[in-house]
């Protein structure tokens, strides 16, 4: 039986009887003094809300209950307020009662942003009603939105998956699952029309106490939940574990890109029909052009046997991340790929310029202390609780390693801080992870080629502000050894992870930043030996997993690196497709590519498309590296904007290899065309990207000296690393446009550092032909052949 608004009387709130009446308010009137002592349950101290027409305020109703807008007396607030019937059929209400309460516990002790927080429950004894009342989300739910507006844009409802896999791995780590997880149990909200959706997902844990109400009646057919988004094992009477909920967030995921269930039906027996016998209808989601990569996320989570869907919400979690950072990854095909001066092209950059660093001005970003440290330090830095919970909102908000990549949730963060700050002006820490996250926003303006100067200097003047105010602290002079990182001045970055090095002793994060500078320094050694000492503080940390398999591949130690790949898998399982990756680019520079092929075979299209297409141009197979463009995971349609065909300098390369000089020449122009109008900054990316480019088009003068002047701006004397990767696209210009020695000479003084250039990329890369066959060139190529294993 469902609960009605006429079933509460609007003056005592108590149970209305089946003619509308209200025997308590009835008793009071005098009709029968015995019965005053009746003692209905009421809702304690909340009050049901009431429309403009005097109806009460309901937000949503479904098998088992009613919500209800609501007052809470004492708090003075709104909040949704949930009513539950045990049904007179139910039998053992007083068990119910009781698994209600614990659940309820249970649920209200989950506290996080992704999650509406339960205040308060009640389960009277002689009541037939349970109550909770939980945060009230100003907003709609996903089924109401979908319904409104249609299916969600798919950057939109992958943003939002991740939020909903945050609760349910914060909730999986008290024990908890959520049993009933639906697009009408997850609620949307956004300060306006243009920001992100913040997720809050309702009615946690207590899907198991509806359950048991509904036991006594199954002879009704009752089902718990929605069909159409439970488990099969659900639909067998078997017991909802975490995989469960993996199941019903990828039918809601479903739902939220298609506007459609993934298996329809009117009853359980047609949708269980559905399922074991009709296979996922994808064409749906192609319909809708969402990304490939997603694609296959979502089908794992709806896999029927749960073993083969993530093992837990963390897992899920680590998927999703890992399929928006490929999908918003700066190597992007259909941007050049030449993103701050990192060329991703057929080119001999393609090879050695993605194993390492975005060009110095685009140094990557790195979770610095305040992020890390100990609450009781932070606690010391503010004596406003307040400041203090808003800081610690905003890092339970991000994983802060992840805002590089991640940039949709950097204004929340950034203004749960600013709040902070404004809270407590003398608040150090938070002024520090300010600067971190303008750190990241500097980064992404200058991989974009726009206009960094006005993040520059907010991010300087929150390293300032926590200068002034704790300079007896490590972390702001860890924040401004990153700012002068960035932007190049390496031995006053290093002079002030000396002073860190004094009040933070063996911290992960000055070792990382002083590996860091190594590499800019050409000091290979002393970079291997920090980011080691690093790993071994922090062995769960990815990025320098990462950052050590590139110092291997770099310092052309490939037998070191992949070994170091393979137990890295092992300690951390979550990045496996990442390591292989990383193995398969170890296995090109070593001069390998059938190798690389056959480790990239392993991964995903999502994951493996880079690998997919050097290995193929290195062994000439055209028709394979083209293919592997057009299917690229973060363009899997059709590679157009307004209509006109897109091309990148790759597209170029892979026409040229194939002796078409038409089309080569129309994807030259169009790339150039594409280059010159998205970059606002003229630095030494800009001008690498126009000389290949214009070399590719022919005009050499052009070509080489937008290629000088990319040199120009990166001396290989100030910095050996970004300069060597300046002085290779100098290199291969040269060599595209008929200046054979000029090339060479280039080559062999890149062959002599840690990091200039690969055996396999001069001995394979077709960028180099008109090379081959010159004593000089093939000297250069021999002394870079690796050492038999």
């Amino acid at each position: 039986m469902e609960v009605s608004a006429l079933a509460i009387c609007s003056i005592c709130r108590q149970a209305l009887s089946a003619r509308g009446e209200c025997l308590a308010c009835l008793l009071r009137g005098g009709l029968d003094e015995a019965a005053e002592s009746y003692d209905s349950p009421g809702y304690g101290d909340f009050e049901i809300a009431r429309r403009e027409d005097g109806s009460l305020w309901e937000l949503g109703s479904g098998a088992m209950g009613v919500t209800y807008r609501a007052h809470d007396k004492i708090l003075h607030r709104a909040v949704a307020l949930k009513v539950i019937e045990i049904p007179e059929s139910s039998g053992d209400a007083e068990a119910i009662r009781s698994r209600f309460l614990r659940e309820a516990r249970a649920a209200a002790a989950l506290k996080h942003p992704n999650v509406a927080g339960i205040f308060q429950f009640s389960a009277a004894p002689e009541s037939t009603f349970c109550f909770y009342a939980m945060e009230l989300v100003e907003g709609e739910t996903l089924e109401a939105l979908v319904r409104r507006e249609g299916p969600l844009a798919w950057e939109q409802a992958l943003e939002m998956s991740i939020q909903i896999a945050r609760a349910l791995a914060a909730a999986a780590a008290q024990g908890l699952i959520h049993r009933d997880l639906k697009p009408g149990n997850i609620m949307l909200a956004r300060e306006n029309e243009t920001a992100t959706l913040q997720v809050k997902v309702i009615d946690f844990g207590l899907a198991k106490t509806m359950n048991a109400i509904a036991e006594a009646d199954l002879t009704h057919g009752s089902f718990i939940g929605t069909p159409a988004f439970a488990s099969p094992e659900q639909f067998a009477g078997e017991p909802a574990d975490a995989r469960s909920d993996i199941y019903s967030l990828g039918g809601t995921l479903w739902y939220a890109l298609t506007g459609q269930v993934p298996y329809p039906g009117r009853t359980i027996p047609e949708i269980r029909t559905q399922q074991l016998e009709v296979s996922l209808p994808l064409e749906q989601m192609r319909e809708r052009r969402v990304p490939t990569a997603l694609i296959e996320v979502v089908q794992g989570t709806l896999a029927l046997d749960p073993a083969q869907r993530p093992v837990s919400a963390k897992d899920l979690l680590g998927k999703l991340e890992t399929c928006r950072a490929k999908l918003h990854s700066p190597f992007r095909a259909k941007n050049l790929a030449l993103i701050g001066g990192v060329v991703f092209v057929l080119a001999t950059i393609c090879v050695f310029l993605l194993q390492k660093n975005p060009p110095r001005a685009a140094e990557k970003s790195v979770a610095v202390l305040p992020f890390d440290n100990s609450s009781e330090n932070e606690e010391r830095t503010t004596s406003d609780l307040t400041a203090f919970a808003l800081y610690n909102q905003a890092k339970t908000l991000s994983n802060w390693t992840d805002l590089e990549e991640f940039p949709h949730e950097r204004p929340r963060v950034i203004e749960l801080l600013q709040a902070a700050i404004k809270r407590d002006p003398k608040f150090a820490l938070a002024y520090c992870s300010l600067a971190q996250l303008y750190s990241h926003a500097y980064n992404q303006a200058v991989s974009g080629g726009k206009d960094s100067a006005p993040v520059q200097q907010l991010w300087r003047e929150a390293i300032d502000h926590a200068m002034q105010l704790r300079p007896d602290l490590g972390q702001p002079h860890l924040a401004l050894a990153q700012y002068n990182l960035f932007l190049g001045q390496f031995d006053a970055a290093r002079s002030e992870i000396a002073i860190a090095r004094t009040l933070l002793p063996d911290n992960s994060d000055e070792l990382f930043l002083e590996g860091r500078i190594d590499r800019h320094q050409n000091r290979w050694d002393d970079s291997l030996a920090h980011v080691r000492r690093a790993y071994e503080l922090n062995p769960q940390n990815g990025e320098l997993i990462q950052w050590l398999c590139q110092d291997y591949g770099l310092m052309r130690r490939y037998a070191e690196g992949e070994q170091f790949a393979y137990l890295a898998m092992k300690r951390k399982p979550a990045m496996t497709s990442t390591l292989y990756g990383d193995i398969a680019q170890m296995k090109l520079d070593e001069g390998d590519p059938q190798g690389a092929q056959g480790i990239v075979r392993k991964l995903s299209p999502a994951l493996g498309n880079y690998g997919r297409f050097l290995s193929a141009m290195y062994l000439r197979d055209y028709d394979s590296a083209a293919a592997a463009l057009a299917n690229d995971p973060a363009d899997p349609v059709e590679r157009t904007a307004d209509g006109q065909p897109t091309f990148t300098l790759a597209d170029g390369e892979v026409a040229r290899a194939r002796g078409d000089e038409s089309a080569a020449r129309v994807a030259f122009q169009g790339a150039r065309d594409s280059w010159e109008k998205e970059n606002a900054r003229k630095d030494e990316g800009y001008f690498s990207g126009l000389a290949l480019l214009d070399a590719g088009l022919g005009r050499k003068e052009e070509a080489i000296r937008e290629a000088r002047r990319a040199v120009e701006l990166v001396p290989i004397e100030s910095d050996p690393l970004f300069g060597a990767d300046m002085m290779a696209i100098l290199a291969q210009v040269y060599a595209l446009t008929g200046e054979p020695d000029l090339a060479i000479e280039k080559l062999e003084m890149l062959a002599k550092m840690s990091g200039g250039i690969s055996y396999g990329d001069l001995r394979f890369n077709p960028c180099w032909d008109s090379l081959r066959n010159r004593p000089r060139f093939e000297k250069v190529v021999a002394s870079l052949k690796p050492t038999t294993r």
